[in-house]
């Protein structure tokens, strides 16, 4: 009778923190200053309608990336003069990056993201492993929303 109490309490711990929530170090300061590299990201991996200036986690590889969605399907996106428009408005108020494109850089400008997909970009726009480097990235490959963060600071 315990070892099935146990294996009840070991189900419920994996579904809820494998298959409905996840938790996982963030390893980069791409999302700087909201998310620093160290802290506990938290995140829901059934929601699966992602709304602009949501954090998304996603993999590039066997790498977990955290970045914010700027736009979505049929969102025009393109980036002049060191700011960054959708749809013909600037997201950010101030020059705050280069907005220089490498030759690694996929993504052509102004580029409309397909359907069915959501283009993200870092906090810290001078981290550019995101849809700027990658391309967007289709809803079905996001890993979750993250919903809160732990700071770990001085743990």
């Amino acid at each position: 009778m315990l070892l099935i109490k146990i294996i009840i309490v070991e189900s419920v711990i994996y579904i809820l923190f494998f298959q409905i929530f996840g938790l996982a170090r963030v390893k980069t300061n791409a999302m700087m200053p909201n998310i620093n590299g160290g802290d506990l990201a938290f995140f829901y991996h059934l929601d699966n309608k992602f709304e602009i200036d949501d954090v998304v986690t996603y993999f590039n590889g066997d790498s977990r990336l955290y970045s914010r969605v700027i736009a979505k399907g049929g969102d025009s996106v393109e980036i002049k003069d060191g700011l960054i428009y959708v749809n013909n408005y600037p997201i950010d108020s101030v020059k705050n990056f280069s907005g220089e494109l490498t030759g690694q850089d996929r993504v052509r400008y102004p580029y409309t993201v397909p359907n069915d997909e959501v283009f993200v970009i870092n906090d810290n726009r001078d981290e550019k492993i995101d849809s700027r480097n990658l391309g967007s990235i289709k809803i079905k490959d996001l890993d979750g929303k993250v919903i809160s963060i732990i700071r770990t600071r001085g743990l």
